[in-house]
């Protein structure tokens, strides 16, 4: 959530008022990093990658989020925090990945279309899925989702 927020730090300041000394601040969010990780390469699944980093960019928005909550966390007062990834990945006709992809346009889709990024039409969602599927089954590649980046410190007593 801290990936749709202009000033994270302020945000988990906030929310610390409401956390116990000594308690568990925790966070999860998406790091969009600099493009897909694909093999080989997909040019749809860059298409769209590339349209949710300008949406991002054109709101003023941190698509690093996920990398960035080391530190949002410092500058809300909290100790570095420990972190962890994980980036869902796969191919094959089976791969759930495709849809994730066209549900996360889906989402943004009012954003995309109010920051002047693409048009409905231009991104063809109803579609969307099952063309990715298509092209990276034909080409017998795999993808990585958006990385999913885990921090989490205590509150100091005091």
């Amino acid at each position: 959530m801290l990936i749709y927020v202009k000033d994270p730090a302020a945000l988990i300041r906030h929310l610390l008022g409401h956390v116990k000394p000594d308690g568990v601040v925790a966070f999860q969010d998406l790091d969009w990093g600099e493009g897909p990780i694909a093999n080989p390469p997909s040019p749809l699944l860059s298409q769209a990658w590339g349209t949710v980093k300008e949406m991002f960019k054109r709101a003023g928005l941190n698509n690093r989020m996920g990398l960035s909550l080391h530190g949002a966390f410092v500058a809300a007062g909290l100790p570095a925090p420990r972190m962890g990834l994980f980036a869902p990945a796969g191919g094959g006709a089976d791969f759930d990945g495709y849809d994730y992809m066209a549900s996360g346009l889906r989402s943004n889709l009012p954003h995309i279309v109010k920051l002047g990024v693409a048009t409905e039409a231009d991104l063809a969602l109803d579609s969307f899925a099952e063309r990715l599927r298509s092209e990276v089954v034909a080409m017998h590649g795999v993808f990585a989702l958006p990385t999913f980046v885990g921090a989490w410190s205590r509150r100091q007593p005091g």
